[in-house]
């Protein structure tokens, strides 16, 4: 500080100074290696205090008013501070927490870790940082006992396996999810201990896409194309939004739907049987659209039916 120009202003923030200070405790931290960090404010005329006699924060604020000061931050919250707070109330109607709170809380619960119970794992989480003048051991004690009961009570449903959150929670995905694909996989038909050893890589590949179809379309659009060109997955895409609003097994699907699966699937098993990149820029893009002899080229283009690898690479990267 001390430039002549600290004295001009900038319109919306004030001072010159106030900004340039604000800015420099708005980049505290290292970006992908730390979400915060410290910043340290050294006025013209520092605060005294010692850890016997604390200054109370807002004489703190008073002595260094750009603190106080608007600056352009983001405030951050947590998705399930929400559910923190319904926790700490007796009497709250916990089973009316948003699936999104449930499958979030539940899973990171699952598996303590160091042999720390529910409340301390979530203790740790940001949103526990948030509720941290609330979090005493005793109101851990009691968010993990009440986690457990909300837990108990979901896990009740008919249809819905004691095992299934820690299934969910080691597969990576929500327990709403897992539990469809559970409910699919029933529909197709569990495979037996004894028929399992015997099955090689074709023969599950077989039982995923057979089981994956049956899921409702809500659950699979996150993983359809946004390609404009058609494909095998656009295809899909297109036939799933009809049917987004579908949440039960079985459910109403058409001719079409079963077709489009079992043309992907055809797809994958040539591609993990070593099919020439010939034949899967055929079956992705249509044999009609690819001419002869087949472009080797790997830059893209405006039109991929003219040079089909890229998409090709990109098909499976993405599968």
């Amino acid at each position: 500080m001390g430039d002549p120009r600290d004295a001009d202003r900038i319109p919306g923030l004030g001072s010159r100074v106030d900004a340039a200070i604000l800015n420099a405790f708005g980049r505290a931290g290292r970006p992908s290696y730390s979400n915060q960090g410290i910043a340290v404010l050294v006025p013209d005329n520092p605060v005294g205090a010692t850890a016997v006699h604390p200054k109370p924060s807002d004489a703190v604020l008073q002595a260094s008013s750009v603190l106080t000061k608007p600056d352009a931050g983001v405030n951050i919250g947590s998705p399930i501070i929400n559910f923190f707070d319904r926790m700490l109330v007796h009497g709250a109607p916990l089973p009316a927490a948003t699936p999104f709170e449930l499958s979030l809380t539940a899973q990171m619960s699952e598996q303590p870790i160091d042999g720390d119970h529910a409340g301390e794992v979530l203790r740790r989480t940001f949103g526990g940082y948030l509720r941290r003048h609330l979090f005493t051991p005793e109101v851990s004690i009691q968010i993990r006992d009440r986690l457990a009961f909300v837990k108990a009570e979901f896990l009740q449903q008919p249809g819905i396996p004691v095992w299934m959150n820690t299934a969910a929670t080691q597969a990576g995905v929500d327990i709403f999810r897992a539990a469809k694909i559970w409910a699919a996989l029933e529909q197709h038909g569990v495979v037996a201990r004894e028929q399992a050893e015997t099955m090689g890589v074709p023969a599950w590949l077989a039982v995923l896409f057979d089981t994956i179809q049956r899921l409702p379309p809500k659950y699979l659009t996150e993983y359809s194309s946004d390609n404009q060109t058609p494909t095998v997955l656009t295809r899909l895409r297109d036939s799933a939004l009809a049917h987004v609003a579908v949440d039960q097994i079985p459910w109403p699907s058409t001719a079409i739907w079963a077709e489009q699966w079992n043309e992907l699937h055809g797809l994958v098993d040539a591609y993990m049987s070593g099919a020439s990149y010939a034949v899967l820029g055929r079956t992705y893009y249509g044999a009609e659209n690819i001419h002869e002899p087949f472009p080797t080229a790997r830059t893209t283009s405006p039109n991929p039916y003219n040079n089909p690898l890229p998409g090709v690479f990109g098909f499976i990267r993405e599968i």
